[in-house]
């Protein structure tokens, strides 16, 4: 991405060549946010999978986002009996259920607007609100790599000189940057402290 930034820096001063050193720039730094993500979120997800926690131990985010769906499915192919068998008569409720999604999911996402990033988060148990700020930045660089790789014109503003629009990419290069950064931070941080289960939010044992 370094690179990109200073061919973007480079080609100031002419039109043809900083639309091109534009749009490369858009998809260069789009495709590391969506390669980043997605490759550490499916990580994450791999290792929640494998590391045969209960449905009942997860926190709620973990369990809204992927079994509570699962569970509305379920109830559509079994009895009546077999109902009052498993939510009524036992505090595990969901514990025969799998974790649905595996990291298949995530990879094959496809465009990672900010409503699918949040997804992503929601699926590991992290709450989506640290990341608010960056709403804006997301989209409008996930909407900047769909005009270019469709062969969309951009629109660039009419008054705006080159070094107006490269400070305006610049600035939105850093925000996705720091996003990933606080990610990681918030993925470290899920994981050491054990957020992801149901006891670790409630300060005692898992229901």
């Amino acid at each position: 991405m370094a690179l990109a930034k200073i061919h973007l820096h480079k080609s100031i001063g002419d039109r043809v060549a900083f639309r091109f050193a534009y749009r490369c720039f858009a998809a260069m730094t789009c495709a590391h946010y969506e390669g980043f993500v997605k490759k550490v979120a499916a990580q994450a997800l791999s290792d929640l999978r494998s590391s045969g926690i209960k449905a009942s131990e997860f926190n709620d985010i973990i369990r809204l986002t992927h079994f509570v769906p699962g569970a509305r499915k379920h109830i559509e192919t079994v009895s009546s009996a077999k109902l009052l068998d498993i939510f009524f008569k036992s505090d595990k409720t969901l514990d025969f259920m799998q974790m649905p999604c595996d990291e298949k999911k995530i990879t094959e996402c496809g465009n990672l607007k900010f409503e699918t990033f949040v997804w992503v988060v929601s699926s590991l148990g992290i709450s989506s609100e640290v990341f608010d700020p960056y709403k804006e930045s997301v989209n409008r660089l996930v909407f900047l790599r769909h005009e270019c790789a469709h062969g969309d014109l951009l629109t660039f503003g009419a008054t705006a000189t080159d070094n107006e629009l490269a400070a305006t990419m610049f600035l939105l290069q850093e925000a996705v940057i720091n996003l990933m950064h606080a990610l990681a931070v918030e993925i470290i941080d899920h994981f050491s402290r054990k957020k992801y289960l149901w006891s670790s939010v409630q300060g005692g044992e898992a229901i």
